[in-house]
């Protein structure tokens, strides 16, 4: 009978225990440890939170501090759990097994438990000072507030990640995909088990209930990997970074749905870097433009407005449409936006669509012309095609029909319909907070990545359309008036519908009159009347917004394309920029300035690989002077190159690296130089940051390999070389009778580097470019004066 009474008390405290492990835990002190859930939706994460609840890592617990333990009995522990529905505990990465090299879990330690949310979160607060004065940094960011069913609900510092039941989450005015990460800011009281949590992500900020989201204290960030004896963290922090080639780039992190970890990050180039970015420094912005070196938006390093995500599609691009239909021939030959430059200009033209814009809007949505709804609807903007139904996208007769339609009926009439539309948040690709990313796209990242795409294409094509035009960022919800005076009435607010705010919106400010900036309006003007109904006319639809009302984010050069389209569908190339002033008072200034190769890269001289130095030089006056200084490593001028010019714009020269009749010194590790940029006028000048840059001798060896030496047309084979030299390097094919059909050239930052082409069977060079090729080839490396050829032909079926 005594075995069987013991067995039967053992069973009650097993059942108790079952029911309320979670409240032994808290008065008891102990540490409960489990997989931080990804989903927060807890219905269905219920049955395994209740799993590993009921294991314990005791371990981790004698080393933590003990502030509230419990003298009292189960019993009692059990009735309190009905009324204690907020636990204040400490989260932190534990091992699974003590041979292991990382922890890979999350555990918590309980230290309170309270009936009301606001008496947890005051706690919270009062124990996160009293770690942070006994230096306990570790202990403070791990304090989080759970609910009964352990989910965490509020904490003091770490991440949120967007975890609703639903392929979105609203925020704010906008809504975004699941999975993706938010910066935490607060959360108050919300429901007996919940919390409103306040979030933002792209720009925009808002409450969020705490059942749609993931928090990840930074303890937990810092301390939790994914494998017990390698790889990286279990949890990563979007970031923003300056490149080699010096672009601002931003890689973000998505948590997965299961498992609960961050994947590999996604990153793309955003625009030019600002000069405040420091290469291999990682920078933190919750809105894309206050820049921080601290994770939690601390060490602020600066402020930068990237172009052509600012930039309203109320914009006109230099481009014809030749050149755009030339661009996108290097596209796949399966892109359906072949033979559409036309229709780009004609949007830009009729419509007011910026066409670079339009193009870069579609890359991003169709995958260049290459998805799946490009190719069977001729669907290039993802029309229709919603998250929840993505099937529901609409068809289209052609590409062309697709571009017409979206630049007239889903942005001119409905987007940038300022009046009537609550789509309406501005014409720029924007962010969550301002422009037409707010509501068009969940990816909070839309604006930015057309804004990636239309920088690249740009550069690709000349850049003549980057930094052409001043733009302005409203302070508050500000009229464009149709005259620059109050009194002749207004064309449109830039505001929401029916709201005096947001701020923010930006403007393409395209001349000045008195306190006013002149600007191009959101919706066409025809008859001196804005609606979302008339076509556009560059040269009627401007009109005039307070100076006081708008901040300049980005100075343009002013070399703003003609307003009259031209006949022919293409618009002309002729500058309505900056002409030469009759003032007296001379003006001078240099901007935009680019040296190629790249400083970093070194130089061969003496190979056709001739250095280029690019500015955008301003002036009001003629006979101003270029100049390009090149010094020695002690800093004497050794030569100077110059150029003259009669008004502001772009200006280039080119060096072939000679001082006099020879090139310049140079070795294998790399002669040091300087060079310096000036615009002057007489004896007036203004000059660029000094350069550095090393000169090197031609390579004397390089390594080269090719994947595949057998082909067929459209089969890939890779080319890849490398040389023991900094420079440029070329690899080019030839016919065996000597003409070149394919050309590749590179530039390399260091000796060893590997560069490569992926080669297709089609040529890239004179009358074979764009030609499928059939024979045997031979194919040469070159760097500088060496020449190496392989081995093996080519052959091409």
């Amino acid at each position: 009978m005594k075995a069987i009474k013991k067995i039967s008390i053992i069973l009650i405290i097993l059942f108790i225990t079952s029911v309320s492990g979670s409240v032994f835990a808290e008065d008891m002190n102990m540490d409960i440890t489990y997989d931080v859930p990804s989903q927060a939706n807890e219905s269905e994460t219920n049955s395994n939170e209740k799993e590993n609840r009921e294991s314990y890592s005791m371990e981790e617990g004698k080393k933590a501090e003990n502030p509230e333990e419990s003298t009292e009995q189960a019993p009692k522990m059990a009735r309190a759990a009905a009324v204690n529905n907020f636990n204040v505990c400490r989260a932190y990465g534990s091992k699974k097994k003590s041979s292991d090299k990382n922890a890979t879990v999350t555990s918590f330690q309980t230290l309170k438990s309270f009936p009301s949310f606001d008496s947890a979160m005051s706690y919270m607060n009062s124990q996160y000072n009293t770690y942070n004065s006994q230096n306990k940094s570790s202990y403070a960011n791990g304090l989080c507030i759970t609910n009964k069913s352990g989910k965490i609900i509020a904490m003091k510092k770490g991440r949120a990640f967007a975890t609703p039941s639903g392929a979105t989450m609203n925020i704010g005015s906008t809504y975004i995909t699941s999975n993706h990460e938010l910066y935490y800011y607060s959360a108050k009281a919300n429901t007996s088990t919940q919390a409103s949590v306040n979030v933002g992500i792209s720009g925009e900020t808002g409450y969020v209930s705490s059942s749609n989201l993931t928090l990840i204290p930074e303890t937990v960030i810092l301390q939790v990997y994914k494998s017990a004896n390698s790889g990286g963290r279990r949890y990563n922090r979007s970031y923003y970074s300056r490149n080699s080639a010096g672009e601002l780039v931003h890689t973000y992190y998505t948590i997965s749905s299961a498992g609960g970890q961050t994947g590999d990050g996604i990153s793309f180039v955003v625009d030019k870097a600002p000069s405040f970015m420091k290469a291999g420094t990682r920078y933190y912005s919750m809105n894309g433009y206050d820049f921080y070196t601290g994770a939690y938006l601390t060490g602020k390093a600066g402020t930068y407005h990237p172009y052509f995500k600012n930039l309203p599609y109320r914009t006109k691009s230099h481009y014809s449409a030749s050149q755009f239909d030339s661009r996108i021939k290097s596209y796949s030959s399966k892109s359906i936006l072949r033979g559409c430059g036309k229709d780009l200009i004609t949007a830009q033209n009729t419509y007011g669509i910026n066409a670079l814009l339009e193009l870069s809007f579609a890359n991003l949505e169709s995958a260049y012309g290459t998805s799946g709804y490009a190719i069977s609807r001729k669907n290039l903007f993802g029309i229709a095609a919603t998250d929840s139904n993505p099937d529901g996208a609409t068809y289209f007769k052609s590409a062309g029909d697709c571009i017409i339609r979206h630049a007239s009926r889903y942005l001119s009439q409905g987007y940038f319909d300022a009046e009537t539309d609550s789509r309406y948040f501005g014409t720029s690709p924007g962010s969550k907070d301002i422009g037409v990313n707010v509501k068009y796209a969940s990816d909070p990242y839309h604006g930015e990545k057309i804004s990636g795409i239309a920088y690249t294409q740009d550069k690709n094509m000349g850049s003549r359309d980057y930094g052409v035009y001043t733009i302005g960022k409203t302070k508050t919800a500000a009229y464009i008036y149709k005259k620059a005076s109050t009194s002749g009435g207004s064309f449109h607010r830039l505001g929401t519908k029916g709201s005096s705010a947001p701020a923010g919106m930006t403007v393409a400010i395209i001349g000045t009159s008195g306190n006013y900036y002149k600007v191009q309006t959101d919706m066409g003007v025809v008859k001196n009347s804005a609606n979302y109904k008339n076509k556009y006319d560059f040269a009627s639809s401007v009109g005039y917004v307070q100076k006081s009302q708008v901040t300049v984010i980005r100075e343009g050069s002013g070399n703003i394309p003609s307003s009259k389209p031209s006949s022919s569908g293409s618009n002309s190339n002729a500058s309505s920029g900056s002409k030469p002033s009759t003032s007296s008072k001379l003006s001078l200034g240099i901007s935009k300035m680019a040296v190629r190769p790249y400083t970093s890269y070194g130089f061969v001289p003496g190979y056709k690989n001739n250095m280029t130095f690019s500015c955008y030089a301003k002036t009001n006056k003629k006979n101003t002077k270029y100049e390009v200084r090149i010094y020695n490593s002690k800093k004497k001028r050794l030569k100077v190159i110059s150029k003259t010019i009669n008004k502001s714009g772009n200006v280039t020269i080119s060096w072939n690296g000679k001082i006099g009749s020879r090139y310049l010194s140079r070795s294998s590790k790399g002669t040091k130089y300087y060079v310096r940029l000036y615009v002057k006028n007489g004896s007036k000048y203004v000059t660029s940051p000094l350069y550095s840059f090393k000169a090197y001798n031609t390579a004397t060896s390089m390594k080269a390999n090719i994947t595949r030496t057998t082909i067929k047309a459209g089969e890939s084979t890779v080319m890849a070389c490398y040389p023991n030299r900094p420079g440029t390097s070329f690899i080019r094919v030839y016919t065996l009778g000597g003409s070149c059909v394919a050309d590749y050239s590179f530039t390399n930052k260091s000796s060893g580097a590997r560069r490569a082409a992926s080669f297709k069977g089609y040529g890239n060079y004179g009358k074979y470019k764009n030609k499928k090729l059939k024979g045997t080839y031979k194919v040469r490396f070159i760097h500088g004066s060496y020449k190496y050829t392989y081995t093996k032909r080519l052959i091409i079926k």
